[in-house]
C-alpha cells in the first residue's frame, strides 16, 4: 500500500559535522532544505528501527528507479521524517545500496540516527606528558589511551559523570545532537582503554547498568540523547487482545534475579619487597551466603599500592679512645710481635673534628653508611690521637737484641663519629598509589536493579498509521492490558522499536538490552572480567611506574657529615654520575637537586643550572673509611 500523505521527508542539506567548533550541537549544513511527501520523493517503502545503545536506522526504498541513476540523497545528506509536521526521525545518509535484476531494479538509502556520529569520534583525555625526551616540564596533552571513571587527578568519578565528560568532548566536534538527562550515577572501578569511540565509552559505562536505556528525542533541535534506568522510564499501556494487537510473546525472566551480589575487590600491594594480597568485599545483602545457586560473585582486580623501601645496616659502637685493643685494630703496627708492654698513656680530649664547625659524636661508624634519609642521624670525620708507652725489640747491625723503651709516642687515626646506633635503618623511598577503592554500594545497586522481575519477548500491532496508539515508544516501559494481571504492571524495557510506515506495523522488543546488558550470569560477570586495569599515577604525573624514583623528602634531614645547624639535604635522583666540578653525566650514580632550585628543573637538565653533587656520604667497612663523597656546588 502507498505511504500516507501524513508522512513527509525534509532534505536538510549536506552536513559538515566533525569539523570542530564545540557549539553543543547544530552543525553547519550546506544546501537548500526541500520538503515533500514520501510518495513525492518516489519512496515506496520506509522502515524505522530504534535501538538502545546503537544507532537508530531508517531504510528508504525506491522501487522502479534505475539502479545506476543519479542519487537524490548523497552520502552524509541530512534527512528529517515528519508525521503530520512533527519530527518523527532525523539522521544522516550513511549507505546508498543499489539493486538490479531482470524483473526489477531500485535503490535504497540507509539513514542512521545521531548515535552514528558517536561511533565516528575517538574519545581522548588529557595526560601529563613530557613534550620532548628528557624535557624539563610536563604538559597536559590529549591522548586516545584513556582511563575511564577517573578524573585527571586520579579520583574516581561516577558513570554518569564519565558519560557527560565523553559527550562534552564529542560535542566539541560539532556533532548534530545534544545531551539530555543522564540517570546513571554509580561509582565503579576505573578501567583503561585505547582508541575508544564516544559510543563505546557510553556502552562501557552502561555495562554497570544492565537496566539502562538510551534513546533520542527527535522533537528537539538538534535531537537529544537521553539515558535512563528502567525505574525512571515512563510507562505506556497497550491492549494485548483485539485490534490493533497482532502478535505477542512474553517470557518472565526469573533467572535474572539474584539472591546475593558480592563484589570482591582484589589488590596486590608491594611492601618491603613482598607482594601482599588484599581483598575488600562489597556484598548485598550483607548476611547472605555466596555459596548458593544463582549467587552473583564478581572479582575486580585493582592495581595495588607500591612502596619502595630504603634499608641501611649500621654498626656504630661507643667510641673509646682509651681502649688499647681499639687502637691496635686501627693501627696494626701496634700489634706487631716486636711491640710489648703497650699502654695508652692519655687520649682525653684528643678526638677532634677534621673540619671547623663539625660536631664530634659519641659513637664510631664501623660498618654501613649515613645517608640523608636517615632521620635525626649525623656523622662527621674526626682525628683521634693519643700518647703511648711501649717496648720495641729490634736487632742491631751486630745481631744483638736491643729493647727500646718508648714513652709518650704520639699517634693519630682518622675516624667517622656518629650519633647513630648499631641497628638497621629503614625509610619509605617512594610510594605509588594503586587504584582507589570504589565506595560501598555497587553491590546493593546491582542487587536492587536485578530484583524486579524482568520480562522478555515482543509485542506487535498493526495500525492504520504507525503512531496512532502513541509512540515512538523509545525510552518507555511497556505494560499490557487484557492479558495476565501481572502484565499490567510489568514495566518491561523497550529496547528495540521497528515501524513500517507503509503497512502501519509496529513491533516492540522488550527485556534487558541483548547486545550489552547481562541476560544471564555469564554476561553479568563479563562487566568485571573484561575490565582493563588503568594506571592513574601515569596519567597524573607522566612518569611510568617502575622507572626512575625520587627518594623521599618528607623526613627532616641534614647533609651527611654535618652537625646541627647544617643546611637541609636535597632530593636525590638515581641514574646520573657526578664528578667534582662537572655536570652530571655518564654511568649511574647519584646527583642532588637542591631544594632551592625551581621544581620544574628536571634532573637530566641539571647541567643548565648550578652543578650540585652529594654533600657527604661515608662508606665504612670494618671500621675503615672506604669511600667519602664530599664534593658540592660552590653555589650551595
Amino acid at each position: 500500500m502507498p505511504i500516507s500523505q501524513i508522512w513527509t521527508l525534509e532534505y536538510l542539506g549536506i552536513t559538515a559535522a566533525g569539523t570542530g567548533g564545540g557549539n553543543n550541537g547544530g552543525n553547519p549544513i550546506t544546501g537548500t532544505p526541500v520538503t515533500k511527501t514520501l510518495a513525492a520523493w518516489g519512496i515506496t517503502g520506509c522502515e524505522i528501527t530504534r535501538l538502545s545503545q546503537a544507532a537508530d536506522q531508517c531504510v528508504l526504498r525506491l522501487e522502479g528507479v534505475a539502479f545506476d541513476a543519479d542519487e537524490i540523497f548523497v552520502y552524509q545528506s541530512m534527512l528529517s521524517i515528519k508525521r503530520s509536521g512533527v519530527v518523527w526521525f532525523q539522521g544522516v545518509v550513511t549507505k546508498t545500496p543499489k539493486m538490479g535484476r531482470p524483473s526489477a531494479e531500485g535503490v535504497q538509502y540507509v539513514v542512521s540516527g545521531p548515535w552514528w556520529w558517536l561511533e565516528q569520534v575517538v574519545y581522548q583525555q588529557y595526560w601529563c606528558l613530557f613534550p620532548s625526551a628528557g624535557g624539563p616540564t610536563a604538559t597536559q596533552m590529549p591522548q586516545s589511551h584513556v582511563i575511564l571513571f577517573a578524573d585527571v587527578l586520579g579520583d574516581l568519578i561516577d558513570t554518569g559523570t564519565q558519560i557527560e565528560s565523553a559527550m562534552t568532548y564529542a560535542l566539541g566536534a560539532n556533532l548534530p545532537l545534544q545531551l539530555g538527562a543522564v540517570g546513571t550515577e554509580i561509582e565503579v572501578p576505573d578501567e583503561a582503554g585505547s582508541d575508544l569511540t564516544i559510543a563505546e565509552v557510553i556502552k562501557r559505562a552502561l555495562r554497570w547498568h544492565p537496566d539502562a536505556i538510551t534513546w533520542f528525542d527527535y522533537t528537539t533541535s538538534p535531537p537529544t540523547l537521553n539515558i535512563q534506568p528502567r525505574s525512571a522510564l515512563a510507562p505506556v499501556s497497550l491492549p494485548c487482545v483485539g485490534a490493533p494487537a497482532s502478535e505477542i510473546e512474553i517470557t518472565p525472566r526469573y533467572d535474572l534475579q539474584r539472591p546475593v551480589v558480592s563484589i570482591h575487590y582484589r589488590q596486590v600491594n608491594t611492601y618491603q619487597g613482598l607482594q601482599q594480597l588484599f581483598e575488600s568485599i562489597d556484598q548485598y545483602p550483607a548476611d547472605a551466603s555466596e555459596v548458593q545457586a544463582g549467587a552473583l560473585v564478581m572479582t575486580v582486580d585493582l592495581t595495588g599500592n607500591r612502596y619502595t623501601w630504603l634499608t641501611q645496616e649500621v654498626t656504630a659502637p661507643g667510641l673509646d679512645a682509651n681502649n688499647q685493643a681499639w687502637w691496635q685494630q686501627k693501627l696494626p703496627q701496634l700489634s706487631d710481635a716486636a711491640i710489648s708492654n703497650l699502654s695508652v698513656v692519655d687520649s682525653s680530649g684528643q678526638v677532634n673534628p677534621v673540619n671547623d664547625g663539625d660536631t664530634v659524636y659519641g659513637n664510631e661508624l664501623q660498618t654501613g653508611s649515613i645517608a640523608g634519609w636517615m632521620t635525626d642521624v649525623h656523622a662527621s670525620e674526626a682525628n683521634a690521637s693519643a700518647l703511648f708507652n711501649y717496648d720495641e725489640t729490634t736487632v742491631d747491625d751486630a745481631g744483638n737484641t736491643v729493647v727500646n723503651h718508648v714513652t709518650g709516642k704520639a699517634l693519630s687515626v682518622k675516624v667517622v663519629t656518629t650519633d647513630a646506633t648499631s641497628q638497621t635503618y629503614q625509610s619509605i623511598g617512594g610510594f605509588i598509589a594503586g587504584d582507589p577503592l570504589p565506595a560501598p554500594g555497587l553491590a546493593a545497586y546491582y542487587y536492587n536493579l536485578l530484583a524486579p522481575l524482568q520480562y522478555d519477548g515482543s509485542f506487535s500491532m498493526v495500525e492504520e498509521e504507525a503512531g496512532d496508539s502513541g509512540g515512538p515508544f523509545a525510552g518507555q516501559v511497556l505494560n499490557l492490558t487484557g492479558g495476565r494481571s501481572e502484565w499490567t504492571t510489568m514495566n518491561a524495557q523497550i529496547y528495540v522499536v521497528t515501524e513500517n510506515l507503509a503497512t502501519g506495523a509496529t513491533t516492540l522488543r522488550i527485556g534487558p538490552t541483548k547486545h550489552l546488558s547481562p541476560a544471564d550470569m555469564v554476561a553479568h560477570l563479563r562487566a568485571a572480567r573484561d575490565r582493563v586495569i588503568g594506571a592513574l599515577a601515569e596519567r597524573v604525573t607522566g612518569i611510568l611506574t617502575g622507572g626512575e624514583q625520587v627518594l623521599p623528602t618528607t623526613h627532616p634531614k641534614e647533609t651527611s657529615g654535618k652537625g646541627a645547624g647544617s643546611p637541609p639535604a636535597h632530593d636525590i635522583y638515581v641514574g646520573h654520575t657526578g664528578t667534582p666540578g662537572q655536570a652530571p653525566s655518564g654511568s649511574p650514580l647519584l646527583t642532588v637537586k637542591p631544594t632551592g632550585l625551581d621544581d620544574s628543573i628536571d634532573p637530566d637538565e641539571i647541567s643548565s643550572s648550578p652543578v650540585v653533587q652529594l654533600a657527604a656520604v661515608y662508606v665504612v667497612n670494618n671500621g675503615s673509611v672506604q669511600q667519602t663523597v664530599t664534593y658540592r656546588s660552590p653555589a650551595f
